[in-house]
């Protein structure tokens, strides 16, 4: 047991379990020693879809056709994501979501399996099968292609507890997965209190919400937003970046491409080790007509393939004094800084 403490008495205690460092390589999902995310021991960036909708089903082919066949449903053929997360399949059977794994392995991506918690609403409100059966859980755990769980979306703090409890029991159950609890950080939701309830914390910005102010969208928020989810975690695990690949309200709009490129940009600068977009399925690109729905998933084609021709890059160590210059294009860069922040101050809704 490793315990904290100050002057001022113990802080807290947490319970460690050693293993050898050679286990790595038969676990489905941990942790390199600088944080970096490890899928059967081999490092990755993750590249993850929400989807939402479908129906599920007891043989993979029909997965196959859905979700990746051309003319499909999805169309994901081609596009080199390692992770999926499907939010309607919280309460699905067993045998769907092994096949579901079966599909997905074909394609090289793990899945996330759904339990969460939402805004003020308990993980127990709904019944998902995860939190049924312990033996549900171990046989979803001990496929090749179960990532683990996504176990909070934007909750209040209040859930916190219980976020902690159910992780702990997951976690016990499926030691080789992860929790993934994606917070609104810097919204309204302070991710520090939030570290210790899930493997993996993640954030969700999007700044396209509204009608578009002259001066444009608060696309920096992108930025913020991570780089207060790595300080909460002090860069010692991986976070994720939730970007925005859909339409919020009626009179705002979709990102552009170069929009997307640039959110995706923002939170690898600030420290994401993996990025997901909300969402495929029938609460995002779905409610699209058909134009919208062609063009965004050659966009999310192009960027996706971008960036995973990266990876090498991506999960390599940071090598020291490789910054050559600064791109600043303010002569004077503390009157550059000003300016910026002006220009923040009239963008942020936050603000």
């Amino acid at each position: 047991t490793v315990t904290a403490q100050n002057s001022s008495g113990v802080l807290g205690r947490w319970p460690v379990t050693l293993a050898r460092a050679a286990d790595r390589a038969s676990m489905n999902i941990s942790f390199a020693a600088k944080g970096r995310l490890l899928m059967k021991g081999v490092p990755r960036f993750a590249l993850g879809v929400y989807d939402s909708g479908l129906s599920y089903f007891n043989d993979p082919a029909s997965y196959e056709q859905v979700i990746f066949a051309p003319g499909g449903q999805r169309q994901l053929g081609g596009i080199p994501i390692n992770l999926y997360l499907n939010y309607h399949y919280g309460e699905a059977p067993i045998g769907p979501m092994l096949a579901l794994m079966n599909a997905l392995q074909n394609h090289g991506m793990m899945y996330l399996q759904t339990a969460n918690c939402f805004a003020a609403g308990s993980y127990t409100r709904i019944p998902f099968s995860v939190d049924q059966s312990d033996s549900y859980v171990t046989q979803f755990g001990a496929h090749p292609g179960a990532a683990g769980y996504y176990t909070m979306d934007e909750c209040v703090d209040s859930l916190v507890p219980e976020t902690t409890q159910h992780h702990t029991r997951l976690a016990g159950l499926d030691p080789d997965s992860m929790t993934l609890a994606v917070t609104l950080a810097r919204g309204y939701i302070d991710p520090r209190k939030w570290t210790e309830s899930a493997d993996v914390i993640g954030t969700d910005p999007y700044p396209l919400f509204g009608q578009e102010p002259a001066a444009g969208y608060t696309h920096f928020q992108v930025a913020d937003f991570v780089a207060q989810t790595t300080q909460a975690v002090r860069a010692t695990r991986p976070i994720f970046s939730v970007l925005q690949f859909f339409k919020f309200t009626s009179d705002s709009r979709w990102p552009t491409a170069a929009e997307q490129r640039a959110h995706a940009v923002m939170s690898i600068v600030e420290g994401a080790k993996g990025l997901f977009w909300w969402e495929i399925g029938q609460n995002g690109l779905q409610k699209s007509d058909a134009t919208t729905r062609a063009a965004q998933t050659a966009n999310l084609r192009a960027l996706v393939n971008e960036l995973a021709a990266l990876e090498p890059a991506l999960i390599a160590d940071d090598v020291p004094g490789a910054l050559v210059g600064n791109s600043t294009l303010y002569a004077d860069p503390l009157a550059g800084r000003k300016a910026q922040l002006q220009y923040n101050i009239a963008v942020e809704w936050l603000f």
